[in-house]
């Protein structure tokens, strides 16, 4: 039995002395992993160093928003690259930092930072089948230049990384950017993505980001004020992966512009179905070459054959709902756009240049119902500013223009009510669009002339 026992604990012995190193290897290896990863979601990592030792290893990363991801420019001014100190510790057992079982933990922070430069540290922990969990905390952040301020009270987030899915939670108290054009706020931003990254340009999976309040104000006064904003989308793939699926919204709660016009319950969703993945792909693969190697948008005849590739796989496009009210007048709109991918020509590649191609291809219905007060605003700024850029000078009085538009405003509706352009309901206005077979089709009403 004592036998026995010197035995185990000889094997306990030699496990903790022996897998430390071999851990560190594969630590490692992941770490490249994730470098790509992040290299994919348009991120510059360079591993500048990695000393790997046998209880722990050390390393420096430089990473930095890509020159060519979208928007990108801003934030590299600002941040510039960042280089991390990457302190990692060994698995299989840790007490660096209290007790752990796993592959390895780790914890990161940048080189040097200033005043002016953003301070985190991010702390990780990766078990034995290589997914990592991690806490990260941004510190409060101050940048000031010529051109203006920005003030970031600091944030955090934590999530799970496991191969190519990602799910992770954050928060920022306040960001406040000062400008000569005025100073734009944000408080109270919540965020969470739960999505596998399949390619570059295919994530399926949900993201949702919710601010309690944006605003932005100038020297005149507030611009505008918007509270309770929330964005979602939800994407899918088939079994086979081949065809890609989403819906999105938009909502506003309350929004006070600079008029003292405020628009309530404002939502937008929108949904596309039956999506080519590969013609997405090579979409975003085009982007992704274009951005990095010349700074020209992509050609007409790049483009082409993919956008034949979607259109064969017979996607549909839908607004469901566009809703807001304005100084409590409702306006709703909806539109469905669907692509019968039989219409297309058999073999070879079909003319996109070619009007007769999309008289069967492409079919849909649009409505719009609106509160009248509402369209006979809305249809009186239109036609004063009509009349500003007739005008040679600013000589009329504003209550002559207003008067001249408002004159207008019930002779243009009511013509476009007699032609069956719009239907009146009694306190409302509705219109129903319908395009099917190249014929447009108004309220019921087909044009006499086709689209195509």
């Amino acid at each position: 039995m004592t036998k026995i026992r010197v035995a185990v604990v000889a094997v306990l012995l030699l496990s903790l002395l022996g897998l430390p190193p071999v851990f560190g290897k594969l630590t490692e290896s992941k770490i490249g992993e994730y470098a790509e990863s992040l290299r994919e979601r348009q991120l510059d990592v360079t591993i500048d160093e990695y000393e790997r030792g046998w209880f722990s290893s050390r390393a420096k990363i430089t990473m930095a928003p890509s020159q060519s991801a979208v928007g990108a420019t801003p934030f590299v001014e600002i941040l510039g690259p960042v280089t991390l100190a990457v302190d990692i510790h060994h698995g299989p057992v840790s007490v660096k930092d209290g007790f752990f079982v796993g592959m390895s933990e780790l914890r990161a922070r940048p080189v040097e930072h200033g005043e002016s430069r953003l301070d985190f540290a991010v702390d990780a922990q990766m078990t034995f089948g290589g997914t990592a969990h991690f806490v990260a905390e941004i510190m409060p952040f101050r940048h000031e230049d010529a051109d203006g301020t920005v003030a970031f009270s600091g944030g955090r987030a934590n999530g799970t990384i496991a191969g190519r899915h990602l799910d992770a939670h954050g928060t920022i108290e306040s960001l406040q950017a000062a400008s000569p054009a005025g100073t734009l706020s944000m408080i109270g931003v919540r965020a969470s993505s739960d999505y596998e990254q399949i390619s570059r340009g295919v994530t399926p999976g949900t993201m949702s980001v919710e601010i309690d309040r944006v605003s932005f104000e100038t020297d005149d006064g507030p611009a505008f004020d918007a509270a309770g904003i929330g964005f979602e989308s939800r994407a899918s793939v088939d079994a086979a992966r081949e065809r890609l699926s989403g819906q999105a919204s938009f909502t506003v709660e309350r929004v006070r512009a600079a008029d003292d016009s405020t628009i309530t319950d404002a939502r937008y969703e929108m949904s596309l179905q039956n999506v080519e993945v590969a013609a997405v792909e090579a979409y975003y693969d085009l982007i992704w070459r274009t951005r990095a190697d010349a700074p020209a948008a992509p050609s007409g005849e790049e483009v082409k054959p993919i956008v034949q590739r979607l259109l064969a796989g017979g996607p549909s496009f839908a607004v469901d709902t566009l809703r807001f009210s304005l100084d409590g007048q409702p306006f709703e709109a909806s539109l469905q756009v669907d692509v019968d991918s039989s219409a297309l020509p058999p073999g070879g590649a079909p003319s996109l240049d070619d009007p007769s191609l999309w008289r069967g291809l492409i079919s849909g219905r649009a409505e719009v119902t609106a509160a009248k007060p509402l369209v006979e605003r809305m249809a009186a700024a239109a036609i004063k500013a009509q009349l500003r850029a007739q005008q040679d000078d600013s000589s009329m009085p504003a209550a002559s223009l207003d008067a001249l538009a408002d004159a207008q405003v019930g002779l243009a509706l009511g013509m476009l009510s007699a032609q069956g352009m719009i239907e009146d309901t009694g306190s409302l206005y509705r219109t129903t669009v319908t395009f099917a077979d190249g014929q447009l089709t108004i309220n019921g009403q087909p044009l006499p002339f086709p689209m195509f």
